[in-house]
Formats: C-alpha cells, structure tokens, sequence
C-alpha cells in the first residue's frame, strides 16, 4: 500500500470496535473484537527478570507506549489461543496411530493496521505485513513477538513536524504525543493446509518523545541563566561518554511501555543529537 499523510482519525468498522473506540477517553485497554477458533488472546507484558516476554496469562498489557526518543523499533507479544477440535481425539486415534493433528496451526504473516487519534503528518502506511515463524498446537497458546512500528515507521514518525521543529538552529525535539490504535490480525495454515485468519485484535499505543525520561533531582544542578539541568557525563579530556544502561533495564526496549531511563542514561540512550535535548529537563519560565 502507498504511504500517504497520516491524518485519519479512528472511526468504528464493526459494533465492538466503536464500543472500544468510544471508551478510549476514559482509559484505552486492549481488546479482541471477536471470537474465532484461533484468537489473539492478549498482549503480554515484558518480564523485566530475563528481559523477555512473560509466558503465563494472568496478566496483560493494556495498551503500549513508545518514546521515539529513546526507542529505535517497537514490538509486541500476542498471546496466541488454537482453539480448534483435536482431530486425533475426535476420531479415537492413539500413540501407536502415529498421527499428527491436522489443526495445529501454522502461522505465517501478521497484517497490521494503525488509525491515529490526533493529527500526524509523517508520510507512514496505514497497513504493513510482517511475515511470521510460529505455531499454535490444537488446545495451546504461544506467546510471539511482533514488530509493529518498525525502525523505518519510528524514523519517519521522528522527523513530522509534531515531533520535530526544523525551522530553529539547531533543530529542536518537541515533546509532543499522539494516541495510536494498532489493529493486528495473524494468517496462517492448518497441517493439512487450510487457510486461518485469527481475530483482529486492537492495541492502543502511546507514541511520545521524551515521555520515558525521569528526572530525579539528585541528578540535577543549578546552572545560572539555564535553571535545573542534567550535566552530560565526560572522560578526563572533556569528551561525552555514553552511560550504560542500569541493571533492572532490558537494553532492547528501553524507551518502551515501562522501560524508562533517567536523564543521565538518557544522555547515552538517546537515538541522535536531537533527541538528546531531550534529556534535560523542559525549563519553565
């Protein structure tokens, strides 16, 4: 599909996705908009223990954020349901048949969508297809890991002019933030090949620029005409050096849902020279 100006608001295609769009105001979670015999059950959150996504469903992620600050790509873990009868079962096969279940599923492409509650004029598409590799056996779940804003999507999102003010010198970051709603949906095959198109499920993601940066004020010092800023850490000869990222931090997704860094981090963190004024604080009169 050809990239065009994303300036479309989210409008309701099916009763559940209104109900879900109409409710956005008093507080997005995610949600699947139907039931179908291989579901997207849920997002699962990151297990910040071994920096992976957790594998148990009794938590799930509401909705994501995204600090295209910090973050140079965004993925999510859908908890992925087969639902379908157990062939062998239903047809009395045992061990010594030796058959495989012709409705374990395999997975092969997700096709996302994205509809922006605010105005964002990056030149983005609005449907991307991302191949996949997984399976779901007949009464399982799978947790997999998909990309929904890709480094290229964050890239362009990084220079709109919600983000990004080209008219001071140098360029300023703003720290500006848009609501998303990404739709996702999974094609796949059955062992006996055939087709299978899971339910579309809706995922709220906040995308900002800045919004996973703290400030602590232990780290900060008062510099005379400026106010409070954060000092950029430098070697003996003066040079800047990158901070590493703390331990309880998953380097891959700092910047994500709850994977902030402080303003010194920041410093190291950050994508680019821009991006990096982000790491002070924002100076009130």
């Amino acid at each position: 599909m050809n990239p065009r100006n994303w300036t479309m608001s989210a409008t309701a295609c099916h009763a559940a996705r209104g109900l879900l769009l109409a409710s956005l105001a008093a507080g997005l979670l995610a949600c699947e908009d139907r039931e179908v015999s291989v579901t997207i059950r849920q997002m699962q959150p990151l297990d910040e223990a071994n920096c992976a996504p957790a594998t148990v469903a009794d938590e799930a992620l509401g909705q994501g954020v995204v600090d295209i600050a910090l973050a140079q790509s965004y993925s999510v873990f859908p908890l992925v349901e087969n639902r379908l009868l157990d062939i062998t079962t239903v047809k009395g096969f045992g061990p010594e048949d030796a058959r495989l279940d012709t409705h374990d599923v395999v997975l092969r492409a997700a096709v996302i969508e994205y509809s922006a509650l605010g105005q964002i004029t990056a030149e983005v598409p609005q449907q991307v297809r991302v191949p996949l590799a997984g399976s779901v056996k007949v009464g399982g779940q799978s947790v997999l890991s998909v990309e929904i804003f890709s480094n290229a999507f964050i890239q362009l999102l990084r220079s709109s002019p919600e983000f990004l003010l080209v008219n001071t010198e140098p360029p300023r970051a703003t720290r500006a933030s848009v609501k998303v709603i990404v739709s996702v949906t999974f094609e796949g095959e059955t062992l006996d090949g055939t087709d299978v198109k899971t339910n579309t499920f809706l995922f709220p993601v906040d995308i900002c620029n800045g919004c996973r940066v703290s400030y602590p004020r232990a780290l900060l010092v008062e510099r005379e005409g400026v106010g409070l800023v954060c000092p950029l850490q430098v070697d003996e000869n003066g040079n800047p050096v990158a901070s590493e990222v703390p331990d309880g931090l998953c380097d891959q997704f700092v910047g994500t849902d709850a994977q902030f860094v402080d303003c010194v981090t920041c410093q190291g963190a950050a994508v680019d020279s821009i991006a990096r004024q982000l790491c002070q604080p924002a100076q009130t009169p």
